[in-house]
């Protein structure tokens, strides 16, 4: 939750900079599904019943965004992203807290289809990205070591995802977007993911995985959009 609320300080500083811009950035929880590291995760719950509390699986998530808008008409605007996203799973046991983070930057591209010549309104969002993330495990609160190197799963992958939302417009004042979002990841390859999830190779799920995703969110704007 630290590193979430450090970035979204950074995008306001970010934002009190960029006035008279056409920028945005957002904050919003995210509920997925990863097939092949639940997979993972329920076998390393099974092969360890002296657990009384399960390692969880990642299912919720925050994503903090910030954009920015090229100029455009005709009500179709279009620009560039980055985001930052971060799930976590903890559990807690006697004399061993298991935690496992989930990391994941994404930059990309995205559409925005408004009513012409409307500031106030509904409005639908497409989108691609590029999946560039990392997982780690902790135990009792260090970072778990395989030959004196911090262990960690890199990943690669794409998204594609789709958003309605409800554009109030700003005037003097910033802009807000509330929005919900569905994303799906076809293929997020990340070979060393089963070694840090289950601590074994091969065994229990592929080194890809595909991703489902659904976000609740606000967007401030600032600018012309």
């Amino acid at each position: 939750m630290s590193r979430i609320s450090f970035f979204y300080l950074l995008l306001l500083l970010l934002v009190n900079n960029l006035q008279g811009q056409d920028f945005s950035f957002s904050l919003a929880y995210q509920n997925s599904r990863i097939p092949e590291w639940d997979k993972a995760i329920q076998t390393y719950n099974f092969t360890r019943p002296f657990l009384s509390n399960r390692q969880p699986l990642f299912t919720h998530g925050l994503q903090a965004e910030a954009r920015y808008y090229f100029k455009s008409g005709r009500g179709i605007v279009h620009g560039l992203h980055l985001a930052y996203g971060w799930q976590r799973s903890v559990a807690e046991n006697p004399n061993l807290r298991s935690a496992l983070h989930f990391h994941l930057v994404q930059p990309g591209y995205f559409r925005q289809f408004t009513p012409p010549g409307r500031t106030q309104g509904w409005m639908v969002q497409a989108g691609a990205s590029l999946l560039l993330g990392g997982i780690f495990r902790a135990i009792n609160d260090e970072a778990l070591v395989y030959d004196e190197a911090t262990a960690k799963a890199w990943g690669v992958g794409s998204r594609i995802q789709a958003q309605l939302g409800y554009q109030f417009a700003g005037t003097d004042k910033p802009g807000w977007q509330p929005f919900v979002e569905m994303g799906y990841v076809p293929y997020y390859y990340a070979p060393q993911a089963e070694a840090i999830l289950n601590q074994t190779t091969g065994l229990t799920s592929k080194n890809w995985t595909s991703m489902w995703s659904a976000q609740v969110g606000v967007r401030m704007l600032v600018g012309g959009k």
